[in-house]
């Protein structure tokens, strides 16, 4: 990469995984975050927080959407990090049983919340946020004409 911080990059996978939209210019690397229209509840005297992005976004002539991981990418970081864990604790078995069920998303959260590896699993999920969405951008910045990123698909 570039031209992106990592603090950038960062502040770009909060915001994608948070719900927002984010664009980036391939070309001068600036990018916009606003929220999705369909999302935005404004009353009817409220200008819209974001109108100044929006139309920035447009009159770019490229702008590529970073987005945030699938229902599967995050179901597939849950089970990682329960990996991680020591097979002699017991929250190992207890979070695989969590994915297992049904609402394998929110029985993730419960189990997790009151233990001693919440603050882990809040570092592993933001360095596999982080390490997604940068991903991405250096994708995006080093596509060639051709529309594809011969860097990432030449090395296999």
């Amino acid at each position: 990469m570039e031209k992106l911080t990592k603090e950038q990059i960062k502040e770009i996978a909060d915001w994608v995984n948070y719900g927002m939209k984010c664009f980036l210019n391939p070309k001068t690397f600036e990018y916009v975050v606003f929220q999705d229209e369909d999302n935005l509840d404004l009353s009817d005297n409220e200008e819209d927080p974001y109108l100044e992005d929006r139309r920035k976004m447009k009159v770019w002539k490229e702008a590529e959407e970073i987005v945030g991981m699938t229902s599967r990418e995050s179901f597939q970081l849950m089970e990682d990090f329960a990996d991680t864990i020591p097979d002699k604790e017991p929250l190992k078995s207890q979070l695989f049983l969590a994915l297992e069920r049904k609402s394998p998303f929110r029985n993730f959260k419960d189990t997790i919340e009151g233990s001693d590896y919440r603050q882990a699993w809040f570092d592993f999920r933001a360095d596999a946020w982080l390490k997604h969405t940068s991903d991405q951008v250096d994708a995006i910045i080093h596509r060639d004409d051709a529309g594809w990123n011969r860097k990432v698909y030449d090395e296999e």
